[in-house]
């Protein structure tokens, strides 16, 4: 009986869900889900307003996503394989012919469904470099572009119809207007330049234009020669007491002018050799070869006198015994044979004792700036011109280093000096007032009264 029943109810459940399956049962029906093919959504490139897309070069990147419920099988684009990501993310480069290409983006998913996408772009190549013109400096070819000055300005204009990226001049960027001009400065070595400007477009195509400059030393005028001459005294004899760093100081600052500033001929006489004879004729010899465009200093490191009864100052000689004037070379005296001297400019250096005598000159002095114009013009007006370690004073022979305290800052501004030109003005200024703090002595710098000062300027020239 019980087998008869679980019959029964095997075959009602059998003739149920044959019902339902062929739709004869008002229980309900099993129909296939539809199917939707996959989505594609075009990233790159970008478009805007539904218009083709422009481009200039001969291949462009595709780049997209793509879904599918089902999932994905491949991305083909015009008919290649696309790289595929496990997230939809796909691309691929495609090369462009010049004119309107189409482009189809094709999805097909794991069921064989696909999908499609065309896009448009218009290609236009650009193959052609920029062209390049130089401004400034004026470059005709075959010619040399010949400059004085430090820096140049380089101006120009670069054009290209694709627009220009960017311009260099010897991989500096230079500055470009929208419109193609552009402008740099650039430093220039002494001797030959080469300058090479160098334009690039959106594209990528490069010009190159290339030049040289040409810098050479920009002289202030015509320099003539220049000349020195050189005493420094410590042996004296007699009344004069023994110094210890006068012949020192002169040596040192021979060896500095001859080493480091444009020097012709450097005249010495240390010692014995500096009698009030031999200092005198060398004045004269100096008076006999300066032309009227040289330049002569003359540095004197000994004994200084003045003399109250005659109000005069003076320099004493090495074979000076007594403390007779008669045995010395007075301040008027040197006035004398410095004024026979002919050359533009008269420097006197004096490091001694009562030295301040023979200023008290007065002109009109040109303010100073650092410019080629103030140099060329002290240097066009003649000058003659003292620089001394006090005024009507004693001096201190001891100081630094074996040199009395103003040699040593006199030496020491000359060789610290970076400048091509340095003048006596400016040297003061370096030593003026260490010399002043570190001794009971003030250096003065003026002209040479009544010797025909210009109010120019003595002018060491630093060798390259």
């Amino acid at each position: 009986m019980k087998k008869i029943l679980l019959l029964f109810v095997l075959s009602g459940l059998f003739v149920s869900l044959f019902a339902q399956i062929t739709g004869t049962t008002q229980t309900g029906s099993l129909v296939a889900k539809k199917q939707t093919p996959p989505k594609i959504a075009i990233v790159e490139p970008k478009f805007l307003d539904a218009k083709d897309y422009v481009h200039h070069e001969g291949m462009i990147t595709v780049r997209g996503n793509a879904a599918s419920e089902s999932g994905l099988s491949e991305i083909t684009i015009n008919g290649e394989k696309a790289a595929l990501l496990s997230n939809g993310m796909f691309f691929a480069n495609v090369v462009l012919s010049d004119g309107l290409n189409e482009i189809m983006v094709s999805a097909k998913d794991i069921n064989g469904l696909t999908s499609k996408s065309i896009v448009k772009v218009m290609c236009k190549t650009d193959a052609y470099p920029p062209v390049i013109a130089i401004i400034e400096p004026a470059v005709s070819r075959g010619l040399k572009i010949i400059k004085k000055s430090e820096v140049v300005s380089i101006k120009g204009n670069a054009f290209d119809e694709s627009g220009i990226y960017e311009i260099t001049v010897n991989e500096r960027r230079a500055i470009v207007q929208p419109n193609g001009d552009f402008t740099i400065n650039m430093n220039l070595a002494m001797g030959e330049n080469i300058l090479i400007v160098k334009a690039l477009d959106t594209k990528f195509n490069s010009a190159v234009d290339t030049f040289y400059i040409t810098r050479q030393t920009e002289e202030l005028v015509t320099v003539g020669k220049y000349y020195a001459l050189v005493i420094g005294i410590d042996n004296y004899k007699g009344d004069w007491p023994k110094l210890n760093n006068a012949v020192n100081d002169a040596k040192t600052v021979s060896e500095v002018l001859r080493t480091d500033y444009r020097f012709d001929e450097i005249i010495t006489l240390y010692n014995e050799d500096a009698s009030r004879d031999n200092i005198i004729q060398k004045l004269e010899a100096l008076a006999s070869k300066a032309a009227k465009d040289d330049n002569v200093l003359v540095y004197y490191s000994g004994h200084g006198e003045f003399n109250q009864q005659y109000n005069r100052g003076y320099w004493v000689p090495a074979n000076a015994t007594t403390k007779s004037t008669s045995g010395y070379i007075s301040n008027p005296d040197l006035q004398t044979y410095l004024n026979g001297i002919r050359s533009r400019h008269t420097l006197l250096i004096s490091d001694a004792c009562f030295s301040g005598d023979i200023l008290r000159g007065r002109t009109e002095e040109v303010p100073f700036e650092n410019s080629d114009r103030y140099f060329k013009e002290v240097y066009r007006r003649a000058s003659r011109c003292a620089l001394t370690s006090g005024g009507n004073e004693p001096v201190m022979d001891g100081g630094r280093d074996g040199h009395s305290v103003f040699t040593y800052y006199l030496l020491k501004g000359l060789r610290e000096n970076a400048s091509q030109y340095l003048t006596a003005g400016q040297l003061f200024n370096e030593l003026q007032i260490p010399v002043a703090n570190n001794s009971e002595q003030t250096p003065i710098f003026q002209p040479i009264k009544n010797i025909g000062d210009e109010g120019g300027q003595f002018i060491f020239v630093k060798k390259k």
